[in-house]
């Protein structure tokens, strides 16, 4: 699998700090388009994509375009005397190996696409986008079409060890990350077949279970149950299956990271019809970012910013009972207890499927309490703050360790004196050494290094735990007094 990445300098007045954003609600689709040669078919597509859609980013797959056709794609072109591709930029990778069932497109609108400083590709298959905002936000967009053919069992073995490699260092990064395209895999069979984790799993499902295994959510998925509703399918196919019905699945999908998932507002797949000529529908999830980006500079005191939250002092009684009631009844409405404890085999599968219901269910009967108050940051308890602090200092550490384990020499490097201080009083703080300076812990070998790290991170890691448990304590028993 041949990576190929460019750099992405914005030199252009405006971007930057400048760069402002005019629309808080952000649309990302994507879309299997069964080819993309046809200029009369790119300008359909693009305009109902910016028109009918109201697409800021959208990943396209089985463009079935050549390697050396990439550079020809994405030129502003006029169509009819009409100009298209005015609105958004686009990145593309096709495949001379087998063009016809490869191809991947990102297209970004040009607002947002100034904020684009890297880029990656895996020729014909994957395209890797990192967008950069004020205020530290960073988000990187994977879009991928994973092969369907049973043939190429190694190659999509390969693409998912690559695109594992992507998501974690994105994760670890503190990025926020959306991977999406044809996965040509179905998360509802998945779950039906393999929910139980007693059977060995299919190739063309480890793609989801890499995803999964990633912490990601489906989007589709995690809407539908918010909202109740069964997922439509996103591809029919023209076969009778052994029931006597047409074959059909969902196997386009956008997935996020949790860290995401508070600002999905929805998730819906739109049918197309045959003009579109592709036998797939549009997947679109909305994300309202109007937190990130509408946030306050970075010289505006943090402690004076206000956050929503669910105001438990206000619950009485009654309110306590009714919310009991509301968790209990939808328990019921959902057959809970049927469809996830009448099985005898728990896997990671199916705790994320029983969390995100329970998660829906709570947030659900909250809302229908409608009790909630804003605080600041100079609220919290002492506790919360050290919480915080501890939280801080694990992913600093975190970064630490991933730097001194690299091979690369420019990774160690990015070690800075400033960091090397703070590692040095950490490790005075919590570890018993003799340490002297903070140069000392460079001087260690690797092993040394490794092993120091480790117990720091599972120090703080216990007491960030002893903490919350006393904040649950201390809700508790403010409950039960009142």
């Amino acid at each position: 699998m041949i990576v190929h990445q460019d750099i992405i300098e914005n030199t252009e007045e405006g971007s930057s700090s400048n760069k402002t954003i005019l629309n808080t609600i952000l649309n990302i689709g994507t879309h299997n388009v069964k080819g993309l040669n046809k200029i009369d078919k790119q300008n359909f597509l693009f305009t109902n994509y910016e028109y009918e859609y109201y697409m800021d980013f959208i990943g396209l797959t089985e463009t079935k375009i050549k390697k050396n056709e990439e550079k020809y794609f994405g030129k502003t072109k006029k169509y009819n005397h009409k100009i298209y591709l005015e609105s958004y930029q686009t990145w593309w990778t096709g495949s001379n190996v087998n063009p016809m069932g490869a191809g991947v497109s990102l297209a970004i609108k040009k607002t947002l696409a100034q904020h684009v400083c890297h880029i990656e590709k895996l020729d014909g298959r994957a395209i890797k986008a990192h967008l950069q905002f004020k205020g530290k936000f960073n988000l990187t967009i994977i879009v991928t079409y994973v092969h369907a053919s049973v043939q190429d069992k190694k190659e999509r073995l390969d693409l998912i060890e690559n695109l594992k490699k992507w998501i974690t260092k994105a994760k670890l990064l503190n990025h926020f990350v959306l991977i999406m395209g044809d996965f040509n895999a179905d998360p509802d069979k998945f779950q039906t077949k393999y929910g139980q984790g007693d059977k060995k799993i299919k190739d063309k499902y480890r793609i989801l279970q890499c995803l999964y295994n990633l912490d990601l959510v489906d989007t589709t998925q995690y809407i539908n149950v918010l909202r109740q509703r069964m997922p439509k399918s996103t591809w029919k196919g023209n076969r009778i299956n052994k029931n006597g019905f047409i074959t059909e699945s969902r196997i386009d999908q956008i997935w996020i990271s949790q860290t995401l998932l508070r600002f999905l507002t929805e998730s819906e797949i739109y049918i197309v019809d045959e003009d579109y000529q592709t036998d797939h529908n549009i997947v679109k999830a909305s994300f309202n970012m109007s937190m990130i980006f509408n946030k306050p500079s970075p010289i505006t005191d943090k402690r004076l910013e206000k956050r929503k939250i669910f105001n438990i002092d206000e619950m009485n009684e009654d309110d306590w009972k009714n919310f009991e009631q509301d968790i209990t009844d939808e328990i019921k409405i959902r057959n809970l207890r049927y469809r996830y404890f009448n099985v005898n085999v728990r896997s990671n599968i199916w705790i994320n499927g029983l969390w995100n219901e329970l998660h829906a269910i709570m947030i659900k009967a909250r809302n229908n309490r409608n009790k909630f108050k804003f605080i600041t940051r100079s609220n919290k308890s002492r506790e919360e703050q050290k919480i915080d602090k501890y939280n801080k200092q694990v992913k600093f550490l975190l970064k630490v360790r991933k730097k001194l384990r690299s091979k690369v020499d420019d990774d160690i490097e990015q070690i800075t004196t400033e960091d090397k201080n703070r590692l040095f009083d950490i490790a005075k703080s919590f570890d018993n050494t003799n340490l002297k300076t903070s140069d000392d812990i460079f001087n260690l070998s690797k092993d040394k290094q490794t092993a120091l790290l480790n117990n720091l991170i599972n120090t703080v890691r216990i007491l960030t735990k002893a903490e919350e448990i006393i904040v649950i304590n201390d809700e508790i028993n403010a409950a039960i007094e009142k």
